[in-house]
């Protein structure tokens, strides 16, 4: 045991609820920023309209439709953008947390073989130390 350390192995339920936080407040994020893209978006594009019943826009038509797409371009196309982030954050926010919290890989106490896959209290098949087994579950109480 000389000239090992000692790694504390989180326990899986531990990171399972620390993946299930953090996956939850990505998404809680995303929907925020979805949100705010989409009225970013519908504010721009009911500005167009208004411009347009208004006849300002009518120069605009006349001179060709460039400018019209550079109007477009400019104040739609970021929340667009901030839209597709957006859900692409939300889709892959699992993935995110998995990334951020890696589920433990259980190893030899002696010689830090991964042992993933044996049965509990199985000797380990690179030193032979016997690992331990699964703890005993706890009998239910009574209130």
């Amino acid at each position: 045991m000389a000239g090992t350390e000692s790694r504390i192995i989180p326990h899986p339920a531990s990171v399972t609820r620390a993946r299930y936080w953090l996956s939850a407040a990505v998404r809680l994020t995303a929907l925020a920023v979805g949100t705010w893209g989409c009225l970013s978006l519908v504010g721009s594009l009911l500005w167009f309209v208004a411009q347009l019943t208004a006849g300002t826009l009518a120069d605009a038509f006349s001179a060709g439709v460039a400018p019209i797409l550079q109007n477009l371009l400019t104040t739609q196309l970021p929340a667009l953008l901030w839209i597709a982030a957006a859900w692409a954050l939300y889709a892959k926010a699992h993935r995110l947390a998995a990334a951020v919290f890696p589920m433990p890989v259980p190893v030899c106490p002696v010689c830090g073989y991964k042992v993933a896959g044996l049965r509990p209290g199985a000797p380990c098949p690179e030193c032979g130390c016997g690992l331990p087994g699964e703890p005993a579950p706890r009998p239910a109480q009574r209130l």
